[in-house]
């Protein structure tokens, strides 16, 4: 079994969107078994999104039930929900979170575990005691162009390369302009690659507001299929990375 998260040290930098989408392409394209375990206590995001699709797949009329109606669909894969508040972690807290991952992968159910942990990187956290522990097959760290974003991200990155944790940065909501003119992108990875710090090959443009229509906002958080044709519609850079990080993740 492979463990993989998407980790930023910020909110609403799309790593939930990017592990549902990722469990959904698993799943539903490739027809690879997948768990996802969702750290974020204060809301368990990915369970709520679960329970409105199954409202809305029952549901006469939705673009869901419509979508779904007559296709051939795969068992949903299991989500579990974990944790703490992120400022309420102490130590035996993070080593429970770490000896329940280290169970479920000594009882290897499934091809991919995949986990989504809440931002904020500490000592005492979730995600820095798998990284401590060895416990992830890789991490990829969604950041935009934003400064102070970008800086946190680059540090995130330095802890994981000082705890030998495999891990790449990828540039997420990127607008129009860096997509075209990708020179200045071009030059911050090779200062980035100087310090050790690996890019992915694939950057992501800013979906956000391609998902404002609720037809298509409904299929890119959606938990029980993959919607090819909506990812390729709002961004199909998508496709490229996610069959990049399996590629990262290996056999």
């Amino acid at each position: 079994m492979k463990t993989f998260t998407f980790f930023t040290p910020k909110g609403g930098c799309g790593k939930t969107t990017l592990i549902l989408l990722l469990a959904a392409y698993i799943r539903y394209y490739l027809g690879k078994t997948v768990k996802v375990i969702d750290f974020e206590a204060d809301k368990f995001p990915l369970m709520r999104f679960r329970e409105d699709d199954l409202v809305a797949s029952h549901q006469e009329g939705t673009p869901l039930h419509n979508y779904l109606k007559g296709r051939q669909v795969l068992e949903p894969y299991p989500i579990e929900c974990a944790g703490k508040e992120i400022n309420n972690y102490k130590a035996d807290d993070v080593i429970q979170l770490a000896r329940a991952v280290n169970e479920e992968i000594r009882q290897d159910e499934f091809d991919y575990l995949l986990l989504d942990f809440p931002a904020g990187y500490s000592r005492f956290t979730p995600v820095s005691c798998l990284v401590h522990n060895h416990l992830l097959d890789g991490v990829y760290v969604p950041t935009s162009t934003e400064r102070q974003e970008r800086i946190d991200s680059f540090q995130i990155g330095r802890h994981f390369l000082e705890e030998g944790q495999p891990f790449k940065i990828v540039w997420n909501h990127l607008k129009k302009k860096y997509i075209e003119n990708p020179s200045v992108l071009d030059t911050a990875e090779q200062e980035l690659l100087g310090y050790g710090l690996p890019c992915s090959k694939v950057r992501i443009k800013d979906f956000n507001k391609a998902t404002e229509d609720s037809s298509v906002r409904c299929f890119v958080r959606n938990t029980l299929c993959w919607p090819e044709r909506y990812v390729k519609m709002v961004c199909p850079e998508l496709i490229d990375l996610f069959e990049e990080i399996i590629a990262f993740l290996g056999d």
